[in-house]
Parts: structure tokens; sequence; C-alpha cells
């Protein structure tokens, strides 16, 4: 049973953090929102962690009583070890751990306050799944930020989109809660609990006889099935319908119709290039051992996934010149005529093209792009300065050059 959270106003640290509220308790911690008493502090509003397992605490007491001392000195310096070795992290896409400190016989980290909110909340995912050329920033950011962790030789161990937060400012992702955060070296030689979340974790974190195979890859099977999450609704285990739930990695195992091969999520997510799903298919392979085995080499895949294809030189100048179109048709009317003139543009680019292999997914790609740069030019009339405004167009051009990449290979010029 959870231990009663200590009240709005107890100061910690030797006063130096005064509790504003609770935020939410998971695994052994809870959480708290303070303030820096401090009036010279340039940042007011930290996040607290209070180790919180096996023991008890009176409601008037901000001591805590031990119930099973083996096992809460046991993860005592489990919980110290590691708030010290994020500590060493500094990645604007992890979390930052400030201050490590003992008080009221237990172990409190702060922690940068993120302002913003959760994944899914944030995107709105539950009803407006992301193309792919939105999705790449978040995706990417995410590598870069498991790159950092991998490196002091930590395992996140579960990542899922509640573990994600967004930032109000800039969009960009920031990896939380490393309370099942483990040693890579050490989960390689003793197991004594599995606390990954189902469905997103691979199956050497949700069971015992793979669970010494835990090693980088296992938190990149996580983030594969995060980044399926952005781009569509997960396939089924029973039917054909979509879920916001992946499939568990166990119900997974033997499987002849695994719904996460390469070729099932080719036709799940059509619109979506084909280089970047065999890149998560190979994320998400049963075995760690075949997965990739650094986020690093991911980040490396997804750059060659975006090299231009043979038709860039015909795609790309007509998609440059809706731009141009754009701007000066903005500047001239002082009205957005893009969006019908990105169409036309696109169907005279279809007319010199030659038959593609699969013309449906050539059209799919084009009216992705289409709507890329329609959503680009919406926000023209907000934009309050004409540098904001050249950088709305140089974004959106940016988009359909990534878009025309994944044109499928013609049989002929």
């Amino acid at each position: 049973m959870p231990i009663p959270y200590l009240q709005a106003n107890t100061t910690l640290n030797s006063g130096y953090y005064k509790i504003k509220k609770e935020l939410g308790r998971g695994g052994f911690g809870n959480t708290y929102l303070v303030e820096i008493i401090d009036e010279d502090s340039l940042e007011k509003l930290y996040v607290v962690k209070e180790f919180a397992g096996f023991c008890t605490r009176n409601a008037n007491s901000a001591e805590v009583t031990v119930i099973e001392k083996n096992l809460m000195e046991k993860w005592l310096v489990k919980f110290d070890q590691e708030a010290r070795n994020l500590s060493k992290i500094n990645h604007q896409n992890v979390v930052r751990v400030f201050k490590v400190w003992q008080e009221n016989k237990t172990i409190y980290y702060s922690m940068e306050y993120i302002n913003g909110g959760e994944l899914l909340t944030s995107m709105d995912l539950e009803w407006e799944p992301m193309t792919w050329m939105a999705a790449k920033k978040i995706a990417v950011a995410l590598l870069e930020a498991l790159e950092e962790v991998h490196k002091t030789g930590l395992l996140h161990g579960d990542i899922t989109p509640a573990n994600i937060l967004i930032r109000e400012k800039t969009g960009m992702p920031v990896l939380i809660d490393f309370g099942t955060a483990r040693s890579l070296e050490k989960v390689q030689k003793t197991v004594t609990s599995l606390t990954a979340t189902a469905g997103y974790a691979p199956i050497e974190l949700v069971s015992f006889e793979w669970a010494k195979k835990a090693c980088p890859a296992s938190d990149l099977y996580s983030w594969a099935m995060v980044v399926i999450g952005l781009l569509a609704k997960h396939p089924s285990y029973l039917n054909n319908s979509g879920s916001h739930e992946p499939i568990d990695a166990k119900i997974r195992m033997g499987n002849p119709k695994d719904k996460y091969s390469k070729k099932f999520l080719r036709k799940w997510l059509p619109l979506v290039p084909k280089s970047v799903v065999s890149i998560l298919a190979s994320c998400l392979i049963l075995d760690p051992k075949e997965r990739p085995q650094s986020a690093q080499i991911v980040i490396e895949q997804l750059k060659t996934s975006s090299l231009p294809s043979p038709y860039s030189k015909f795609i790309l100048p007509t998609f440059v010149g809706v731009g141009a179109i754009g701007i000066a048709s903005f500047f001239a009317f002082n009205s957005i005529l893009v969006s019908e003139t990105t169409v036309q543009k696109a169907e005279q680019v279809f007319s010199i093209i030659p038959e593609a292999s699969n013309k449906q997914e050539l059209d799919q790609t084009f009216q992705a792009a289409i709507q890329e740069v329609e959503q680009a030019t919406s926000v023209i009339s907000e934009a309050p300065s004409r540098q904001e405004l050249d950088q709305t167009f140089q974004a959106a051009i940016q988009e359909v050059e990534q878009a025309t990449s994944v044109i499928p290979e013609a049989p002929s010029r």
C-alpha cells in the first residue's frame, strides 16, 4: 500500500525546497511539485521524487517507518545510484536530475520541472495520428535521448507514451520516470523483478526466461512501439481493427501471423516510407540479438532512409516553385492561395513521372506532401513578421523534400 504523501508546505533538503502539491506516485516513489525558497533563484519550480517502498508513514509525520528492512536497504541503494547516474546526463531530451539527498529515513532527488503534458495528450493522438514527416523529429529526439542514457550504462526499461513529456515551448519530447531503470551490466547477470509495461515492453522485460538478454535494444523495441502509436493505431491481435495498446510480446511469441512483421506493417502503415517501416520492424524483432544494437545505429539508418530518390530532380523543383508561388501570392493578394496551386502542381508532376511500380502508393505519397504544405501555409496569416513567414515556408519545403524521397523505384525512365 502506498505511503501517505507529505503535506503541502513541508520543507525538504534543509529548507531549500517547499512542497506545493503532490504530482503522483508510481513504482516505489512519490512525486511532488516543489518551489525553491531562495528568492535569488532563477528557476522557482522543481520536481522532487521520494523513495516510498517497503515502508509506511504516519499522516502527521514526515519520517517513514521501515516495514521490510532488507528489501528497503537494497532498493534505497539502487534508487540512490540511479539518481546519481541520471545526474550525470545533460541532454535536452532527458529530464535533468540536480540533487540527491537523505532525509526522513529515506532518499530524495530533485529534477527539472517540465512545463508540458504527456505525449498522447499533448499531440491529441487519440483522434489524429501524425504523418511520418511530423513524427520524425520526435522519433529522432527520443533516439538521441536513449543513446545518452545507454552511454551511462543504464537501461530505461519502460519507454511508454506516459513516460514521455512534450515541452510546451519547443514541442520536443523529454524522457522521464526512470523508476524502473537498471544497470545494463547488472541486469544481464541478475534479475529479481519485472516491472515494464506490457505491450510496449519486449519479451526480455516481461519474461524471466529471457530477462538476462536485456540490452539497449530492449529500449529500442519500446521506442518503435511508441512511434507506431504516433503514426496510427496499433494492429489488434483479435481482428483487423486498430487499438491504442500494442500487442503483448508474450502473445507475439510463436504466432505465425505476427502483426509487427515488416510485411504486415507495410500494409498497416501505407503512407509511411517503406524504408522507415523496415527500420521499425527491425526494432520489433522478438529476439533482442537480431534488433539494431544501439540508438545511434537507428539514427544513421533513418538518415539513410531520407536520401533523395531518382525522381527528386523532377519533383523537388516543382514543390520549391509551389512554395515561391505561395509567398508571392500572400504578399500580392494578402490571402493564401497555396493549397489549390499545390494540388494543380502535383497533378502536373504526375504527368512527367514514368509509371511507378505502385501508382497507388505514389498517389498516397503526394497526398501526404500536399497535406504538409497546406498545414504549413495555414499559419501564414498569423505570422507576425516576414522572418517567421520565410521560416514557415522553408519548413514546408523541407517536409516536401522528405516526402519525395520515398517514391517507389520505377521500372524504367
